[in-house]
């Protein structure tokens, strides 16, 4: 149990766990202006990650190859790469985290499937979310998307979710018409990318309220 600490300003990573570093949790630390990722987890499973603030740093906020473990109500903020980079890695669930003004993308999948990602505010990155190589299975529902315009919103070349049967995501350049009044825009939100994927339930309004001003933190 790693819990109310920090880890900042290392050489390299603020935390790294590697080769079978199982069932760890770490919870509100912080990880700031570390030269290479806040934290870093190689062939590592069944982590719980909770109030974590990963900004700053010189690589990812957070990298994750080779886990299953779940992320929930953590920062990623102004890191010099991804805020979440999930490379090979299966069966994780980032819940509830404020990713804003990474120089890249906000969230990148690579060779990575059957991860869940909702509730996340998700503003001001390079692209929102990129899924790549041969990605696979993941589900997006109930997240932010507000002004990821240096690229787009968000990429998709895989077979992914953008919705569950009900509900999908929010879109800030994609709020109208809800003729029916139903919170669901009455136009599905085409995914960029090669797979043609589709928000077929994009939200009329934010889930929460987005935070105005991500210098707060």
């Amino acid at each position: 149990l790693f819990t109310n600490g920090s880890s900042s300003g290392n050489d390299g990573y603020g935390i790294y766990a590697y080769w079978l570093s199982n069932g760890n949790q770490i919870d509100n630390f912080t990880l700031q202006g570390n030269n290479k990722s806040g934290i870093y987890l190689f062939d590592s499973y069944y982590y719980t990650i909770e109030n974590c603030n990963s900004s700053l740093n010189g690589g990812d906020g957070y990298y994750l190859m080779t886990t299953g473990s779940a992320i929930i109500d953590c920062i990623s903020l102004n890191n010099a790469k991804t805020g979440f980079n999930l490379y090979h890695t299966d069966t994780t669930a980032i819940r509830n985290c404020t990713i804003i003004g990474n120089a890249e993308e906000g969230m990148s999948l690579k060779y990575s499937s059957d991860n869940v990602f909702t509730g996340n505010l998700i503003i001001n990155n390079e692209q929102g979310i990129r899924v790549i190589l041969k990605s696979s299975g993941n589900l997006f529902y109930s997240n932010i998307f507000i002004h990821n315009f240096a690229r787009i919103q968000s990429s998709d070349d895989g077979v992914n979710y953008w919705n569950t049967s009900t509900k999908g995501n929010y879109w800030s350049d994609h709020i109208s018409p809800d003729e029916n009044q139903d919170g669901i825009i009455d136009v599905p939100y085409n995914i960029d990318g090669g797979a043609g994927a589709v928000d077929h339930f994009p939200l009329v309004k934010p889930p929460v309220t987005p935070v105005p001003d991500h210098r707060k933190f």
